[in-house]
């Protein structure tokens, strides 16, 4: 329903990545956890469709998390072709851990690593979260955006911070802290190799790459350059948080 609004609303053709809650329907059962097991999911809507979909590869078993007891993990490193650019996605776990899809976006050769995230607020998590996202971003080889949720769900808080820095790790944008906002830029990022990427990589991923858009953008002059918002000093992030 809502890639087909977007699409009515004239936005089809702009690729959308929404988590979502899915089920496996062909996950074999193991131990505690039963066959069709739900999956911590995504989805790349365009031109009205579910282009492509993926699970949670990474799944935690620590603090507030308990997933590894719920969900089935995802198998496969999704990339999508989007103007002659490869993006390869991953959802939040799937940064904070070593291994999986990090390196896979790198022998994928993917030019951007795109992961959505909601990952609850601790105090001055902002700093750690921005060492996380610059030394993933190296070992992905790639410019990396870090999209971050804001809000509250039972007891949790989140406080945005979205963050997209380059592939050395130089920040280029960062969203505000527990406030929405919208990070608009423009991004300079290697056009994909002629060959489409498969196979098999890092910890066993199945390369799943689709097409959305093959040929490059025409040329333009670079306007929207992202930004910086100002961080919270230690007091105002606290009383942000409550």
């Amino acid at each position: 329903a809502l890639a087909v609004r977007l699409d009515e609303e004239g936005f089809g053709e702009l690729p959308v990545v929404v988590g979502y809650l899915d089920r496996s329907e062909h996950a074999a059962a193991r131990y505690g956890q039963p066959a069709g097991s739900p999956r911590n999911a995504a989805a790349v809507l365009h031109r009205g469709g579910i282009a492509l979909n993926f699970a949670k590869h990474h799944l935690p078993n620590y603090g507030v998390f308990d997933e590894f007891r719920y969900f089935v993990p995802g198998d496969s490193m999704p990339v999508v072709r989007v103007h002659g650019i490869d993006v390869a996605l991953a959802i939040c776990e799937d940064l904070w851990q070593d291994g999986g899809r990090v390196p896979a976006a790198r022998s994928a050769g993917a030019g951007l690593l795109l992961s959505i995230n909601a990952s609850p607020y601790e105090r001055d998590k902002d700093d750690t979260r921005l060492d996380l996202v610059r030394k993933r971003a190296q070992e992905a080889g790639c410019t990396t955006a870090y999209l971050a949720m804001i809000g509250g769900q039972d007891e949790l808080v989140f406080d945005g911070d979205s963050i997209v820095v380059d592939k050395e790790g130089e920040v280029i944008a960062r969203a505000p802290q527990f406030s929405e906002g919208s990070v608009i830029l423009d991004l300079e990022l290697p056009a994909a190799g002629a060959e489409a990427p498969s196979g098999v990589v890092d910890d066993g991923l199945r390369i799943d790459h689709v097409v959305l858009s093959d040929g490059p953008l025409d040329a333009y002059e670079p306007e929207l350059a992202g930004g910086y918002a100002e961080r919270l000093d230690d007091d105002e992030e606290v009383y942000s948080a409550l």
